[in-house]
């Protein structure tokens, strides 16, 4: 079959032209999605991300974007309980540390820290004696 065949028989991408395969204007349906996929997925990237953080802060803490803005903003960028700055995605992230009995937002904390908070249980007296154990053992004693 010679090209000229082959171009009547598919679109320039390879698509059988087949009639549910072409458009009114006579252009391939497939091609045409395919294009205008790509062309949303480029335009509306940002307000994607932008849409699914909104959503995410709103479910997650019950404040808006905003707030949850102003609220890191005013913490300095700094996690609350070891002071230093949020970082990445993963463990260095900002995490909304909260009250396990009432669920009250307090403060912004690196996730890595919210983590090693929550294994305690929100326990005053379990974290004391967390800081005497790494005292003890900071020292160079062994206490066995």
């Amino acid at each position: 079959m010679s090209s000229l065949g082959w171009r009547k028989s598919h679109c320039k991408n390879g698509h059988e032209r087949t009639p549910d395969n072409l458009s009114a204007y006579g252009t391939c349906k497939l091609c045409q999605k395919e294009c205008n996929t790509a062309s949303w997925q480029r335009r509306d990237k940002e307000s994607d991300f932008q849409r699914k953080r909104t959503t995410s802060i709103k479910r997650k803490y019950g404040i808006s974007v905003e707030e949850y803005d102003s609220r890191l903003a005013r913490q300095g960028n700094k996690c609350a309980l070891c002071g230093e700055e949020f970082y990445g995605k993963g463990l260095g992230s900002p995490a909304f540390d909260h009250n396990h009995i009432n669920g009250d937002l307090r403060e912004f904390l690196h996730k890595k820290c919210n983590v090693a908070l929550g294994l305690f249980e929100d326990c005053l007296e379990t974290c004391e004696k967390a800081v005497v154990y790494l005292q003890r053992h900071s020292q160079g004693k062994l206490l066995y």
